[in-house]
């Protein structure tokens, strides 16, 4: 069976792929691919899932990406910028099909009438695609400047970004945290919002 045969299995049957590549890494090497590269087609294999699952959980993620946005507020980091008269930037690190991301940016611009040069990168060309479809119907912002990358080697300079973001990112990178959190560091400016999972009150999905 081929690389991607198998990878549409894995996801056919509802496994974990990102598990299965980490724990099994003779069968990265037996087809001659990378850790990276075997996550991003398996995350190519799902583009379009994210989208389904904002859909499915609407009130949820308008709720989640309000209240990232109220917490931020609350501790300054809008009249921060607000103060400077300036536009910040801002990039979602692991952005997928930029439901989160959008969601945010709109809640930003309609509650503290903040708008952003906004970034969103993924290592999944395909979901970032999808990104670009979701943005054209759900965006009430700036559409932001999609790109490619890896959390463990970001493609941007020093103090490039005024605010870092991830949602879920670092979670589903099990093992690399510590390259991805010294990488996101070197290319914040000011602010990082780390959003990710709690497993103590986390379902099993």
């Amino acid at each position: 069976m081929n690389f991607l045969d198998k990878i549409r299995k894995l996801y056919m049957d509802n496994e974990n792929i990102s598990i299965y590549i980490r724990d099994n890494p003779s069968f990265c090497r037996q087809h001659n691919i990378s850790n990276s590269d075997a996550i991003a087609l398996s995350y190519d294999i799902q583009a379009g899932s994210y989208v389904k699952g904002f859909y499915e959980n609407y009130a949820r993620s308008i709720q989640l990406n309000g209240f990232i946005a109220e917490v931020m507020a609350r501790n300054g980091v809008f009249d921060h910028f607000k103060n400077f008269n300036c536009t910040p930037t801002i990039c979602d690190l692991g952005t997928g099909e930029g439901t989160n991301f959008i969601s945010f940016l709109n809640a930003v611009r309609q509650e503290y009438d903040l708008n952003f040069a906004s970034y969103g990168m993924d290592i999944s060309l395909s979901r970032l695609d999808v990104a670009e479809s979701f943005v054209s119907i759900e965006g009430d912002c700036k559409a932001p400047k999609f790109f490619l990358g890896d959390l463990t080697a970001l493609p941007l300079t020093d103090n490039s970004i005024d605010i870092c973001t991830t949602v879920g990112s670092v979670e589903a990178n099990r093992g690399s945290e510590s390259k991805i959190l010294k990488e996101i560091t070197r290319v914040a400016k000011e602010y990082i919002v780390f959003t990710e999972a709690i497993y103590e009150t986390s379902d099993k999905k």
